[in-house]
């Protein structure tokens, strides 16, 4: 995959991988390959484990019912990998970006017209703030069981508030990733980010 991306990136020059931390720190080539990234120029998109873990865990015993155990939806949560990761790679240029800064027009466009200058893309802040609703083929998979189906209905970035039932596991989920989420976040902003 790492010769894939080089090739890629000599042929169209920049390119961008979206990838969530858990699906990168828990491959065997990730260590394999730590030069290359920590070449990389990195972006951090965060936020807080009262907004994610609920409705993780409502989509994941949805989707997998009584089969699904507390402790996938803990191996899930990602935020103690996305600290693994900045630890791992130690990169010396990345940007911090938190997920509720892009509910906020103003906030956002400044965001992304500073990633546009950065890697000299065209800057078109109204296509990018603004989008026809609808599904992209990336999410196919996922459709049948529904984990985007907000995002297929936004045509923007916004808050979707849902009311979900929060035991006593789930809890103890969110309060132990508030520690690290706190700790990683007081990092990240510690250098720079695209606020």
């Amino acid at each position: 995959m790492i010769a894939k991306l080089k090739t890629l990136e000599q042929t169209h020059g920049t390119i961008f991988i979206k990838e969530l931390a858990y699906c990168v720190v828990r491959q065997e080539q990730f260590l394999e390959n730590i030069d290359f990234f920590k070449s990389c120029e990195h972006m951090f998109l965060t936020r807080p484990p009262r907004e994610t873990i609920p409705s993780l865990a409502h989509q994941m015993q949805k989707v997998y019912g009584n089969k699904c155990s507390y402790k996938q939806i803990e191996d899930s949560i990602g935020i103690k990998d996305l600290a693994n990761l900045y630890r791992t790679i130690e990169p010396q240029g990345y940007k911090h970006i938190h997920a509720n800064d892009m509910l906020d027009k103003d906030i956002a466009r400044n965001i992304l017209e500073k990633i546009c200058k950065r890697y000299n893309l065209e800057n078109s802040a109204v296509s990018m703030l603004q989008w026809d609703p609808g599904s992209l083929d990336d999410w196919k998979i996922w459709e049948i069981d529904g984990w985007h189906d907000d995002a297929i209905k936004s045509d923007t970035f916004e808050s979707v508030r849902k009311n979900y039932n929060v035991d006593e596991n789930v809890q103890g989920m969110i309060s132990e990733n508030e520690v690290a989420y706190e700790k990683l976040v007081g990092t990240l902003d510690g250098k720079d980010n695209y606020r």
